[in-house]
């Protein structure tokens, strides 16, 4: 994603990371990220406005985005979905409503 770097976060986790959805927890049929070439990636997004940065709190909700290649040409990009542990059993994710 962009320039490839990562943002460490307050709990010492790298954004973007991979989001794998195991066991299709999120639903994401609606969208690219459905095909199961599509490679996910989370970011948090924070309610106050503000842009996630290094050393900052990743709260509970993220935006996942998705890219599958394109043959010859470049990466496509979606948007997968709103995500948020709000509602989650532990160390899970639920669909934004």
């Amino acid at each position: 994603m962009g320039n490839g770097q990562r943002i460490k976060g307050s709990n010492n986790r790298k954004y973007p990371k991979p989001f794998h959805n195991y066991d299709n927890e999120v639903d994401m049929s609606r969208t690219m990220c459905a095909e199961s070439e599509a490679v996910m990636h989370e970011f948090p997004i924070l309610r106050n406005g503000k842009v996630f940065s290094k050393g900052m709190d990743p709260a509970a909700d993220r935006i996942i985005v998705g890219s599958m290649d394109n043959g010859d040409g470049p990466k496509i990009w979606s948007i997968c979905g709103l995500i948020t542990h709000e509602g989650a059993d532990k160390n899970k994710f639920v669909n934004c409503s």
